[in-house]
């Protein structure tokens, strides 16, 4: 069985990125600014393979659990 999301929050609460977001949106902070602005960010990583082959380095996985994960080894 694989690992399925659980959305149903989604149709109540809209436009948030998640049910605890949308009620403190709504609720004890309707008064301040939701989403005001875009901050960039880097995060500074070390990568380590699995494996090397000659210049080639080589990751071994089973599978990603989600999109963000993939897009590390991309």
């Amino acid at each position: 069985m694989g690992y399925k999301l659980n959305n149903s929050w989604k149709g109540k609460v809209r436009k948030a990125d998640s049910k605890w977001e949308g009620e403190l949106r709504d609720g004890i902070l309707s008064s301040c600014e939701y989403h005001p602005e875009k901050i960039p960010y880097t995060i500074d990583h070390n990568y380590h393979p699995d494996f090397k082959i000659g210049d080639t380095l080589v990751e071994a996985k089973g599978r990603f659990i989600d999109s963000a994960e993939a897009r590390k080894y991309l």
